[in-house]
């Protein structure tokens, strides 16, 4: 795992390339926190895009999840995955069981039309990632690539530094 990259420099505030980029990551974050929000309302699908978050870690499983698992998969609540769970169970895309050594876990696993909800999002977004990746000049692509790679090892590495009681940088 590569290194954590050194504090800002406040001193840096009077690179306008670095403050460029910043500005361009703040209108990625907000673009992505948009099509989170807003992706499919205007979409017929099967499921929301908050709903194939909770579902996706469940089609390549065999056994079923627990509840609080796939929260913490989804990055959500157990209270809010168990409110979905119980919506989606009710419309077919899931079914819930008991844990077999403590009957108060509950495990979730696809039904058949849950598998085809969650390959429908799969290719959705596969295609959404292909037309952006496509808005890259091709000349640009190796720096375009070292780039995403260095921040999102960085988004990955603040994301582990929130989670285990730290703040990450404001996005």
């Amino acid at each position: 795992m590569p290194s954590a990259p050194p504090d800002p420099d406040p001193s840096d505030a009077d690179d306008a390339g670095l403050v460029a980029i910043e500005d361009a990551l703040g209108r990625l974050f907000r673009g992505v926190r948009r099509a989170r929000g807003h992706g499919n309302q205007h979409v017929r699908t099967t499921v929301s895009l908050p709903q194939y978050h909770l579902l996706e870690p469940l089609i390549d499983r065999d056994d079923p999840v627990p509840v609080g698992r796939l929260a913490d998969l989804a990055m959500t609540t157990p209270p809010t995955a168990t409110t979905m769970v119980r919506s989606l169970e009710g419309r077919g895309l899931v079914v819930r069981s008991a844990d077999p050594d403590d009957r108060r876990v509950v495990r979730v696993a696809l039904t058949a039309e849950g598998r085809e909800a969650v390959e429908e999002w799969r290719r959705r977004i596969a295609t959404w990632r292909r037309r952006l990746a496509s808005a890259i000049d091709p000349a640009d692509r190796d720096a375009a690539l070292r780039a995403l790679e260095s921040v999102a090892s960085e988004v990955e590495r603040a994301v582990v530094d929130f989670t285990s009681g730290g703040t990450p940088s404001d996005a």
